[in-house]
């Protein structure tokens, strides 16, 4: 019998098609897998947080400071050398932010409170007038809750400084951690990639070698760029700071540098915080005076220096930005906030990465060390 007559006698089952129904249960149950496994590790990292934090910072800290090991190790310095001293220097310059910005902070707490009260009645008879015309009821309210505020901040500042030492004894395994890792990931990072890598089933191995050099990339290509950026907007706002006449500048040079590193919110902390030490010390003129050119240095920045600095290799949406910063404050504190961009970032970079390979094929990287060590290139 011929193929075609078995046909016409066992023709074919037809095919049933698809109904929205099973299209949305087969995403439903996908979705849900992954949603637990995603929720697992979540939680395992959480529990192993007094190593994976540790880990994370080293991570982090260690492509900001990798330019440095790099130009010691061109000079002609050994890898651990290198690395040893990039560490230190970072120290030392902890160690002396630390000493000019603590003791004037608490020096001037005392006085905070009541010049805020003061400013704030200058502030209420400017809110009244022209050309604001606000009505006397609403301007006492605005001057009410900033004297409130004012015995709020004071204990703030000094309680807050005063448990610097226990969350210090507390965090000291963490932060030793933090910086041994540092040093090793300097000088040992590309060897420790290779080790871990080995792990990793042959015929894979170049392209997760190519997508964890990238990663590394675009992470130290993130975060150096954003020094860069905060390290310009810390001057320039301390500047119009000094050009006011505001006392407290080095603490509002550090408070806007590490603001620069948790976007968008960090920036109207800072805003805030500078203002009211305006308002607070040299009345409602300096204060706005201190509005306009945050306003302006941080609109030039974003327009001219962010775009050239950083680049549009790890820009992400305003949006994934700010989702970023509140999920990962609330996983992990201000810790979590700060890590969670840089993260994101990274990941969009990876995906950008994995993009390219399917339009321009795959074209490992091999110029990209991590640490202060030469690349060994694609294994």
């Amino acid at each position: 019998m011929s193929d075609s007559q078995a046909s016409s006698i066992n023709p074919p089952e037809p095919q049933q098609p698809w109904t929205l129904l099973d299209l949305l249960a087969g995403l439903s149950w996908r979705f849900l897998v992954c949603f637990i496994a995603l929720a697992v590790v979540v939680f395992v990292l959480i529990q192993l947080s007094f190593i994976v934090i540790p880990l994370l910072v080293a991570i982090l800290v260690s492509s900001i400071l990798s330019p440095l090991a790099q130009w010691l190790r061109e000079k002609g310095w050994s890898s651990g050398l290198a690395a040893t001293a990039t560490v230190g220097v970072a120290l030392l310059v902890l160690l002396g932010i630390a000493l000019v910005t603590i003791p004037p902070l608490i020096s001037n707490a005392n006085n905070f409170a009541s010049t805020l009260y003061d400013s704030t009645e200058d502030l209420k008879r400017v809110l009244e007038g022209s050309p604001f015309n606000i009505d006397p009821s609403q301007a006492q309210a605005v001057t009410d809750k900033l004297q409130a505020a004012g015995p709020e901040i004071k204990e703030a500042l000094v309680s807050g400084l005063g448990t610097i030492v226990p969350i210090v004894g507390q965090a000291i395994v963490t932060l030793a951690l933090a910086i041994v890792m540092t040093g090793y990931i300097l000088r040992d990072g590309d060897r420790y990639w290779s080790w871990a890598l080995g792990f990793v089933e042959e015929p894979r191995r170049p392209a997760i070698d190519d997508l964890g050099r990238s990663a590394y990339s675009t992470l130290a290509a993130y975060l150096q760029g954003t020094s860069i950026v905060a390290v310009f907007n810390s001057l320039a706002i301390t500047f119009g700071a000094w050009l006011l006449d505001l006392p407290l500048l080095m603490p509002i040079a550090i408070i806007i540098f590490v603001a620069a590193f948790l976007p968008i919110v960090g920036a109207w902390i800072a805003a805030f915080t500078i203002v009211a030490i305006a308002l607070a010390s040299q009345g409602v003129g300096a204060a706005i005076g201190m509005g306009l050119i945050y306003l302006f240095v941080s609109q030039f920045k974003s327009y001219f220096i962010s775009p050239f600095v950083i680049g549009t290799r790890v820009n992400l949406p305003p949006i994934v930005t700010l989702s970023s910063v509140m999920v990962g404050t609330v996983l992990g504190g201000v810790a979590g906030g700060i890590l969670a961009v840089p993260l994101v970032a990274t990941v969009s970079g990876t995906l950008s990465r994995i993009r390219a390979w399917r339009t321009d094929g795959f074209a490992p990287t091999t110029d990209v060390g991590i640490g202060a060590a030469p690349p060994t290139g694609a294994v």
